[in-house]
């Protein structure tokens, strides 16, 4: 068996996944899982002068980080 691996946009994906998902969490889970995907942003301030901030998102369970910046 080949396996080839190329870079691919959502759309070429988003049937293989609704497909997919629902097999993976009945496997790890043993149960269909409804997720909560959720945004977020925070800052870090001293003396009310922003000082860092992390950008990113929680989806199906997995915290993704967009970006996280401070000053040198």
């Amino acid at each position: 068996m080949r396996i080839k691996v190329s870079e691919a946009t959502n759309q070429e994906i988003e049937p293989f996944e609704i497909e997919e998902w629902p097999h993976a969490d009945m496997e790890h889970y043993g149960k269909k899982v409804k997720y909560n995907n959720k945004k977020f942003i925070f800052k870090a301030d001293i003396d009310n002068k922003v000082v860092g901030c992390i950008k990113g998102k929680l989806e199906s369970g997995v915290l993704n980080i967009d970006y996280l910046m401070f000053p040198y």
